[in-house]
């Protein structure tokens, strides 16, 4: 187990062997982070068992598996899902506050400004719906072509404001300059969101 694990793996393996025969069962499963000829850190679950013939023991048995994208996978699933309920609710709330707005104030010039906003947070759904389509692209941080430039001083005061329609009991504010535009993820805003959701709850 050395000669192909290092010695902390091998050790790992050996203690679980013998705690195997202390708690007399059959299996017992471990995981442990190794670092293979490439330097990289690789997350391993092993399960040992005791492999017996005519009741006497003869062998153990260890099966290994690589899961590091698989829980590196769970874990960006985990991430999207709580940013995706989050902005579906948040543009749910300002589609449902500006269609009251409508409803409570039914001048000319409100209802052009409220129509727009409800557009806009449509749009938003729409692209989000997107996103999740793009699940593994979108959530892979060295995609290259996901990085564009926006103007992020008017998705951090659409943030805002979505913010305080979900939260209208906190107090938020923000100084932006009129324009600022950088080169960022095309998930930029649902990452400023979370920030600012988590902020609140908290």
């Amino acid at each position: 187990l050395s000669a192909v694990f290092a010695d902390e793996y091998g050790n790992v393996l050996s203690d679980t062997a013998t705690k195997l025969f202390a708690e007399d069962t059959t299996d017992i499963t471990v995981e442990t982070t190794l670092v293979n000829h490439r330097g990289e850190k690789r997350k391993y679950q092993t399960t040992v068992s005791i492999g017996a013939s005519d009741q006497k023991v003869e062998e153990l048995v260890c099966v290994g598996r690589d899961i590091t994208e698989i829980q590196e996978r769970e874990r960006r699933l985990s991430v999207f899902d709580r940013v995706l309920r989050h902005n579906l609710r948040n543009k749910m709330n300002v589609i449902q506050g500006w269609s009251s707005f409508l409803i409570d104030n039914p001048t000319k010039e409100e209802i052009a400004n409220a129509a727009t906003k409800i557009q806009e947070a449509s749009d938003e759904l729409l692209e989000l719906s997107k996103l999740v389509r793009e699940f593994d692209t979108v959530s892979d941080p060295h995609a290259s072509d996901l990085i564009k430039t926006m103007d992020v001083a008017r998705h951090i005061d659409e943030v805002t404001s979505e913010a305080q329609l979900s939260y209208p009991n906190a107090s938020i504010s923000v100084a932006t300059p009129p324009v600022a535009e950088a080169k960022v993820h095309e998930a930029f805003e649902l990452a400023v969101n979370e920030l600012v959701d988590n902020a609140v709850t908290h």
